[in-house]
């Protein structure tokens, strides 16, 4: 499904007016997301259009899952995405300073073990 827009190679995605027009007008019933930064709670991206578009795909899903490594807390990038506590669930590979883990929503982390991974 592929929903137009403009077509940013560097992030494999569409983006813009068209995509978000789009996007308002379907529903999915999850929402599987990554973050470029996160800094005390909030995911940021540093594209407006690519905000945008994760934003809109947050409030069309029944549910949403942000999949993050450990490295991108403690950043920030222009453009605020969400809280991280809009989240219905968070996955993080990677460690996380105690820091920023306090902002984390209680009961809806799951901390994941790659150096398991055959």
């Amino acid at each position: 499904f592929v929903v137009g827009g403009s077509y940013r190679r560097s992030f494999e995605s569409c983006m813009g007016p068209a995509t978000v027009s789009v996007l308002s007008q379907v529903t999915a019933d999850v929402c599987l997301m990554s973050a470029t930064a996160i800094q005390a709670g909030v995911c940021f991206h540093p594209l407006e259009e690519s905000a945008q578009v994760k934003r809109m795909m947050m409030a069309q899903s029944d549910a949403s899952f942000l999949l993050v490594h450990g490295a991108k807390f403690g950043h920030r990038a222009t453009h605020r995405v969400a809280d991280v506590s809009e989240f219905d669930h968070v996955l993080i590979a990677g460690e996380v300073d105690e820091d920023e883990r306090r902002y984390l929503p209680k009961g809806r982390v799951t901390d994941v073990d790659l150096s398991q991974q055959d």
